[in-house]
């Protein structure tokens, strides 16, 4: 099999590309308003109103059409895995996942099922994300997820992602990168850069945290 470079710092993993996985989290990236002004602005009906039919248009002439040609490229949520890869030569599995808050520990649980099944020793895993952006925040703004906070300047009195009371969540920002490794790899490589142990992992699905007057459960059958 292949060894470490000698530039591989003493005591971390040795990237072997095709047993190195990549599972990033990441919320949906929010384009940047100065890149949309221009197709949004061709887009409404004589009345000023949004049309759809003006954003596609019939003939592929349609608003949309006043984006930059690599807008879409520049937002997909899955780039972060892919410049990690391409940066680091990893092979191994790779994804991104995209959901919301819960991206970067849902990362975590599937790099130790990567590592679990036997498909990589290595995978680099956690998050990545930004909500303080105008359409990032409207987004949240109109999904009603946001903790109405006044006045209130204490963020605790609001950050309860667990608690039934909890009103919302609190717009931020911030990254980090965890390299999780099986434990016959870590041992042979240094027991003594062991920090943590993955003891388990679950998760389930709902389509949305239930904040008091946000969402009716009965109503929604």
């Amino acid at each position: 099999g292949e060894t470490a470079s000698s530039a591989t710092p003493e005591g971390t993993p040795a990237i072997v590309p095709d047993r190195t996985g990549c599972q990033i989290g990441a919320g949906l990236l929010s384009a940047e308003i100065n890149e949309l002004t221009a197709a949004l602005a061709t887009s409404t009906d004589d009345a000023g109103v949004f049309s759809l039919r003006k954003w596609g248009g019939e003939a592929g002439d349609g608003a949309m059409g006043n984006l930059p040609p690599l807008w879409m490229l520049k937002y997909l949520p899955n780039m972060l895995a892919c410049h990690v890869t391409i940066i680091h030569g990893t092979e191994g599995p790779s994804n991104t996942i995209t959901c919301a808050e819960s991206s970067g520990i849902l990362s975590l649980g599937e790099a130790s099922r990567v590592i679990e099944r036997g498909d990589a020793d290595v995978c680099f895993a956690g998050g990545c994300e930004s909500k303080l952006n105008p359409l990032g925040i409207a987004r949240l703004t109109f999904a009603k997820r946001l903790a109405p906070t006044g006045e209130a300047t204490d963020p605790a009195a609001f950050a309860m992602p667990y608690d039934p009371s909890s009103t919302g969540g609190l717009p931020g920002e911030g990254g980090a990168i965890l390299m999780v490794e099986s434990g016959e790899s870590a041992r042979a490589r240094d027991p003594e850069k062991i920090y943590a142990e993955i003891a388990g992992f679950g998760a389930g699905h709902s389509p949305m945290p239930h904040f008091p007057g946000v969402l009716d459960p009965e109503a929604t059958g």
